[in-house]
C-alpha cells in the first residue's frame, strides 16, 4: 500500500477498540474506522441491492429509497454462521478497498485502522503492525449491554461468532490489556511501534 505504514487496531466486541481509537485520534494520530466505512457503505445503492438479493428481510423501503435495516441484518447473520460468512464475503472487500483509498489520500506516513474483524477476515497480513486490545469477558459483556442495549445472550452470540482472543497466538501482534493503565499503555505502545 505504498509508503503508508498501516497499523491494525483490533480486539473482540466490547474490548475498547473505539475508545482506543478516540484516544489515539486525540493524540494526533490519523485513525480510520472500518465500522464507519461500513456505515458509509450502507448508503451505497448498489451495495444495498446486493444485500437485498441475499438478505431480503434486511432491506426496507422508505418511499422511493431502499434502507438497510442493520438490526434485522444482525439478528439474521449472528444466528447462522453461513449467513455471517456470506455477509462478510460481500462486505469486507468493499470496506478494505475504501480504507485503502482513505489511507492513501491521507498524506500521512502512519495510519491506524480500527478493524473489528481482522483475523476473521484473514486480513492480518495486509497490515504492517497489529495491536490487539484485550479485556475481561465480563467487562466486555457489561460494556456492550450498556452501549448497544443488547441481552447477554445476543452479546454471547456475537462473541462466539468472532475470533477467539482467549486463545490468541499471533506472535507478531502487540497486546494491550484494557485495565486501569490502559490509556498510558496504549499511547506508550503506539509511540514505540510508529
Amino acid at each position: 500500500m505504498g509508503k503508508v505504514t498501516l497499523i491494525a487496531l483490533t480486539g473482540g466486541i466490547g474490548s475498547g477498540k473505539s475508545y482506543a481509537a478516540d484516544i489515539l485520534e486525540k493524540e494526533g494520530y490519523y485513525v480510520l474506522s472500518c465500522d464507519k466505512a461500513a456505515r458509509d457503505l450502507s448508503f451505497d445503492k448498489d451495495y444495498i441491492l446486493t444485500i437485498k438479493s441475499h438478505f431480503p428481510n434486511a432491506v426496507k423501503t422508505d418511499g422511493e429509497t431502499l434502507v438497510l435495516d442493520r438490526k434485522a441484518l444482525s439478528e439474521e447473520v449472528f444466528s447462522d454462521k453461513n449467513k455471517l460468512s456470506l455477509l462478510n464475503s460481500l462486505t469486507h472487500p468493499k470496506i478494505l478497498e475504501e480504507i485503502k483509498k482513505r489511507a492513501e489520500k491521507s498524506g500521512r506516513k502512519t495510519v491506524i485502522v480500527e478493524i473489528p474483524l481482522l483475523y476473521e477476515s484473514g486480513y492480518e497480513n495486509l497490515f504492517d503492525k497489529t495491536v490487539v486490545i484485550m479485556r475481561d469477558k465480563k467487562q466486555r459483556i457489561d460494556s456492550v449491554k450498556t452501549r448497544d442495549n443488547l441481552s447477554e445472550e445476543e452479546i454471547l452470540k456475537r462473541i462466539n461468532s468472532q475470533f477467539d482472543y482467549d486463545n490468541f497466538t499471533d506472535i507478531n501482534a502487540v497486546i494491550i490489556v484494557n485495565d486501569g493503565n490502559f490509556k498510558e499503555n496504549l499511547i506508550k505502545t503506539i509511540k514505540n511501534i510508529t
